[in-house]
């Protein structure tokens, strides 16, 4: 199985990053090199393929006190699920820039927001 769940390690910091891919080590592979490109030029591109601020570290801490890893091994379809697990469980010690919400706040989220806006839109025509 290649997808899966992977994580970026300040050992300096102690911040990490959680990410998902279908490709979980060619996805590690890549924000290695997008970091050590970044650490050459000092410059972000449209093809930079990682966290600004893991980046600006990554300069400031060295490569060497980094590590990569992948956490677990999932289904495509658990992805999503279990990059909430693993990115909640550090919380503000993190590089991630979005706050991962459990599937069902935005199942229940989705359900409530069409259900107002039906009942505005049978209120607006009727």
């Amino acid at each position: 199985m290649k997808s899966g769940i992977y994580e970026i390690v300040c050992t300096r910091s102690g911040k990490s990053y959680v990410g998902q891919s279908k490709n979980v080590t060619g996805r590690l592979s890549s924000h290695r090199n997008s970091l050590q490109k970044y650490y050459q030029t000092k410059k972000f591109d449209e093809d930079f393929q990682s966290n600004k601020n893991l980046a600006k570290d990554w300069v400031r801490y060295g490569e060497e006190n980094f590590i990569f890893r992948v956490l677990e091994r999932c289904p495509h379809k658990k992805l999503n699920e279990r990059e909430r697990f693993w990115g909640n469980q550090w919380g503000k010690g993190s590089y991630n820039t979005k706050t991962l919400k459990p599937v069902w706040y935005n199942n229940l989220l989705g359900k409530v927001l069409i259900g107002c806006f039906g009942l505005l839109f049978l209120v607006v025509v009727s």
